[in-house]
């Protein structure tokens, strides 16, 4: 009986504490994508994303949700990924559920390739996680959610500059 409460008690401690909401949190392969749909249900006001690649249908409906809700919610992605039919279909999706999208085409020049989330100026999400299914399933993948309003104003600053060079 000792055994099993010890046991218990131990799985009840780990599980609390990966799981736990405080931070900064780091997270890893497939423990980022739901990460990421948790916080963004948190969210009260404004959602702002810049990704290089998103074909992942149930993180774009997390964002669609949110602007159901009256979020402001605004994305950004490069135009490179309009080739793939599932990113073309996603921007359809969040454009018809009153998510605002911004498709950058520098052309010549390298690609937007940020892959960060700003929610409600205070929390931040950025690693190497592309909002794909390869990234969710498959790839190995890192997010790291920050808690912080001046790392948010950096990364919403940056997010401005990337809408004023359109």
């Amino acid at each position: 009986m000792l055994k099993k409460v010890t046991l218990l008690s131990y799985i009840f401690f780990l599980n609390s504490f990966l799981y736990a909401e405080s931070y900064p949190n780091a997270c890893f392969d497939k423990a980022c994508e739901p990460a990421i749909r948790r916080e963004i249900s948190k969210a009260k006001t404004t959602i702002r994303l810049a990704v290089y690649s998103f074909t992942r249908f149930s993180l774009a409906a997390s964002l669609t949700r949110a602007a159901d809700k009256g979020l402001d919610v605004q994305v950004i992605v490069d135009k490179k990924q309009l080739k793939h039919d599932s990113s073309e279909k996603i921007l359809k999706i969040l454009k018809e559920g009153g998510v605002k999208v911004f498709i950058i085409d520098k052309k010549n020049k390298s690609s937007m390739h940020h892959k960060f989330l700003v929610l409600d100026s205070q929390v931040t999400i950025t690693g190497s996680f592309n909002y794909t299914t390869s990234a969710s399933k498959y790839n190995s993948e890192n997010i790291l959610i920050v808690k912080d309003k001046k790392i948010s104003t950096l990364f919403e600053k940056e997010w401005l500059k990337l809408i004023v060079d359109l």
